[in-house]
């Protein structure tokens, strides 16, 4: 998937709407450098390299979103006076784009003309189709942004609508399937199950989708289940039945150059549940390395190495194949979750309840 557009809709579930835009704003080509003796092609490169608007202060959103609607404004006057240029097609895209950014400041501003240019522009079929998309994904994303509640669950079903129009609309693009297993991913294990199972069973999910899914469909089985039974091949006399028996038990994933891991793992040391037994599972094949991060983080004694990382036997069993994952399980030794890291504290306070 396009990197900046991956990093729009994985934003759109976890962060504010102001980094989300800040990591969209940018342009992508459509059309060759600019010939030096070519000088309306020059001009257009003058037009795509125009620096956004800036301002700090917050009352002043609706001069930012006014200058977007400049920026707009010169696009549309490019690829109407110079209509049969191939950059004209790319000026369509970047008006379309310029007014979706001034709705961040101001989200009534130009709101038809808005409509309007996305709406030419996902419908153009000589625009390239991965345009199209990008464009109608960050525009649908923006609208299901605007209506949501703050609450995860709220977010994840608005945009699993999202996720599934794009599928409808553009078949033939990939990045819909992508985003709806990152839906998935993020969602409560009943919902995860269901939609990894969708995607499984989709004939034109794409393959790498496919195979992300039936990791996830098969880990949701574990729901129900005794942790002990694929525990006990794998990690031998580390953990007996003794060791872990009328105990919570709290598992999670980490990896060395996974910041983000390691910090959901220092939040877990904060917030389980006293009675809670940690198991940490490093997904790194440096052991030493792992071994040296986990001491300067400070995380418990009870860490499992392997140096096969995500193909060691316990990562396998369990299908633990990124990092931050978090599995609970009951004192009864049976797995209660396996997306804890989606609401950890949330999730945390349930465990702690039992």
């Amino acid at each position: 998937m396009n990197t900046m557009l991956r990093t729009y809709m994985l934003a759109c579930l976890l962060w504010p709407a102001s980094w989300v835009w800040a990591q969209v704003d940018k342009k992508t080509e459509m059309t060759a450098p600019a010939p030096a003796n070519d000088a309306i092609a020059q001009q257009w490169a003058a037009l795509k390299n125009l620096a956004a608007p800036q301002s700090v202060a917050k009352e002043a959103k609706v001069q930012v979103a006014a200058g977007y609607i400049q920026q707009a404004d010169k696009y549309k006057d490019f690829y109407t006076q110079y209509s049969q240029r191939p950059e004209a097609k790319e000026a369509e895209c970047s008006e379309a784009l310029a007014l979706l950014y001034a709705a961040r400041y101001d989200s009534t501003a130009q709101k038809e003309r808005r409509d309007q240019a996305v709406k030419g522009v996902r419908s153009d079929t000589t625009i390239p189709l991965s345009k199209r998309f990008e464009i109608a994904a960050i525009a649908d994303h923006f609208t299901a942004r605007q209506q949501q509640g703050q609450k995860m669950a709220d977010r994840l079903s608005a945009y699993e609508k999202v996720e599934r129009g794009l599928i409808s609309e553009f078949p033939d693009v990939p990045y819909g399937f992508e985003a709806l297993l990152h839906v998935a991913e993020w969602s409560s294990d009943d919902i995860a199950a269901r939609l990894a199972q969708e995607l499984t069973d989709n004939k034109d999910t794409p393959a790498y989708v496919e195979k992300g899914a039936r990791v996830l469909a098969t880990r949701c089985t574990f729901v129900g289940r005794p942790l002990l039974d694929p525990l006990r091949p794998a990690v031998g006399a580390v953990i007996t039945p003794e060791s872990i028996r009328g105990q919570k038990v709290i598992l999670y994933t980490w990896a060395a150059g996974n910041s983000s891991s390691l910090g959901l793992a220092q939040a877990i040391i904060k917030q389980a549940p006293p009675d809670a037994k940690l198991i940490g599972v490093n997904l790194d094949t440096d052991v030493s390395a792992a071994k040296a991060a986990a001491q300067k983080a400070k995380l418990p004694d009870l860490q499992l190495y392997n140096e096969r990382g995500c193909e060691s036997p316990l990562a396998k069993q369990l299908n633990l194949t990124t990092a931050p994952l978090v599995y609970l399980v009951d004192r009864n030794g049976l797995v209660l979750s396996v997306s804890a890291q989606r609401d950890l504290k949330a999730t945390l306070a349930s465990l702690a309840a039992l």
